[in-house]
């Protein structure tokens, strides 16, 4: 029972620690969801729950109540004692082989079923010497005086000695076969800690390419919603947004072809992330669009910034590398805001989306701030 309980509160640690890191609401129904996807009591469950987290739409709403509604169509409880969730066409077919996570909690509860017996093995086989040792002082030599209790001594001694030897004979059997059953758990562990590491490898990697752009291997607009949030929750708020445009990417596009648009877009995303490297990070925020994420430097700092790299892009030409044919040169439009605490992401993103507008509508290759930067002094 002990053993039980055991597990059971590790799931339920483990369970909470994973849904508070989600940023979902901590409700009941929540915390029954990450129950049963770490303890791995329902096929397709963890699964499931990984897909959310790699698109990061865990914590969006109602984003778990679609799970719920998938895996648990009667309800959902947490707790190994839980009525068992009904099937759905959508669940998948049971697998013969258990998840890693149910393989893992299996054998710590067979680990601790074979100690309980060579416990009560080598207990009961004290018990059985003990008797024995007793049975030897009870024979005092004074005792012994008739060539009748002479012969019942005798008797008794091999009786005991014999009971003792086949006990023993049967500690040794059973002893030698719970190290086996040990050392074939063992084995199994470590092929599960292999596939397990394995999985987490491989769910890392999912995670990167998920929230990276193909082409210019910039965080992409997922990425940036992600980081943008964080920000947005931390206790200061302090950092500027940058959104910035190619400008006339699509003529360019139709003029030179996409592969040469492909290697522009490629250049301004190397250029954007080398100049904010040690000050923030650049994203593909979706087409010929970037976004910016810079912290703890003033707006006319950021201004200044964006300036220089307008002017480096405007000062650069484009070379054809396949025919070292000039194409000309690009520029770029930028618009600037700075965060306030406590306003919401869409919030931000349509300010410095105003402000970035309002550069293309007066003329492009420029920088504007949302609200203007105060005249120098």
């Amino acid at each position: 029972m002990q053993k039980v309980s055991k597990r059971l509160w590790d799931i339920g640690r483990m369970a909470w620690d994973r849904l508070i890191l989600t940023g979902a609401p901590p409700t009941p129904e929540n915390y029954a969801l990450w129950y049963h996807a770490t303890g791995g009591t329902v096929e397709g469950l963890p699964e499931a729950m990984a897909e959310l987290a790699q698109a990061g739409m865990l914590a969006q709403p109602g984003a778990l109540d679609s799970i719920q509604a998938r895996f648990f169509p009667n309800g959902i409880k947490a707790g190994g004692d839980g009525p068992a969730p009904a099937p759905t066409p959508e669940a998948k077919p049971a697998e013969t082989r258990p998840s890693s996570l149910s393989l893992v909690y299996r054998v710590s509860g067979e680990a601790g079923d074979i100690m309980e017996a060579a416990s009560a093995a080598l207990s009961q086989a004290d018990k059985a010497n003990s008797g024995y040792a007793e049975t030897l002082a009870g024979l005092q030599p004074t005792h012994i005086d008739t060539p009748s209790s002479l012969k019942s001594a005798i008797r008794l001694l091999t009786e005991e000695t014999d009971k003792v030897i086949g006990e023993n004979t049967a500690l040794r059997e059973q002893l030698d076969g719970l190290s086996a059953r040990l050392k074939a758990l063992r084995e199994e562990l470590a092929g599960t800690q292999t596939e397990l590491g394995r999985a987490q490898a491989n769910l890392s990697e999912a995670r990167i390419a998920a929230e990276t752009d193909a082409l210019t291997h910039l965080p992409n607009r997922r990425r940036f919603e992600q980081d943008l949030s964080a920000l947005l929750r931390s206790a200061d708020g302090r950092f500027c947004l940058v959104l910035a445009d190619i400008d006339f990417f699509k003529n360019f596009n139709d003029q030179h072809g996409h592969v040469m648009g492909d290697q522009v877009l490629r250049l301004v995303a190397q250029g954007l992330a080398r100049r904010v490297e040690k000050l923030g990070r650049a994203y593909r925020f979706g087409g010929e669009e970037f976004a910016l994420l810079i912290r703890d430097l003033p707006v006319a700092k950021v201004f200044e910034l964006c300036e220089a790299i307008r002017r480096d892009v405007a000062t650069r030409e484009v070379v054809n590398r396949s025919t070292a044919q000039p194409l000309g040169r690009i520029t770029l439009s930028a618009g600037i805001t700075a965060a306030r605490i406590g306003e919401e992401a869409d919030t931000i993103i349509d300010r410095a989306d105003r402000a970035l507008y309002a550069a293309k509508n007066q003329g492009r290759n420029r920088v504007i701030c949302d609200p203007p930067l105060a005249p120098p002094a």
